[in-house]
């Protein structure tokens, strides 16, 4: 496709303390788990050009309870195990400093089909919890700089 076809944009967008429990629909039929508290905060840059996507999207959980006995009393006993788990889970990864689970995942391909590596958002989450913290708002520059990458390939 010659340069300049197709959508371009760059966008920053940051979506701060969205009510969980207001996801659980979604949380229901992503994960088959659902919350009892917490908030979600979200951090994202992307720009898109010639048929390329290069940017990054930065989730961040705050004051989650995913197992609550009330909430959990008429599920049955593998769901409120799994509850358990995810909440004990969520617990472990959430970085002292800050109170949060969060991760930073790099976002970059072809538009029609990006690459997002579960591995690194992974490793995001376990650094974050042990070692260097991931903060709220926008950390990196997309756009000049990335313009020329996105140009060329």
């Amino acid at each position: 496709m010659p340069a300049g076809e197709g959508p371009e944009f760059n966008s920053n967008i940051s979506i701060t303390k969205t009510n969980l429990p207001s996801l659980n629909p979604l949380l229901r039929a992503a994960g088959r788990i659902d919350v009892a508290q917490g908030y979600l905060s979200i951090y994202s840059q992307v720009e898109v050009r010639n048929s390329r996507i290069v940017g990054y999207v930065k989730p961040m959980f705050s004051d989650i309870e995913v197992y609550n006995h009330e909430k959990d009393k008429n599920k049955n006993l593998l769901q409120k195990a799994k509850n358990a788990v995810v909440g004990a889970a969520a617990h472990i990864l959430k970085n002292r400093g800050t109170q949060r689970v969060a991760t930073d995942v790099d976002i970059s391909g072809e538009l029609n089909n990006p690459n997002v590596s579960t591995w690194q958002a992974f490793v995001q989450v376990v650094k974050n919890a042990f070692t260097k913290a991931i903060l709220p708002g926008f950390d990196r520059q997309v756009g000049t700089g990335a313009n020329a990458r996105l140009g060329s390939g």
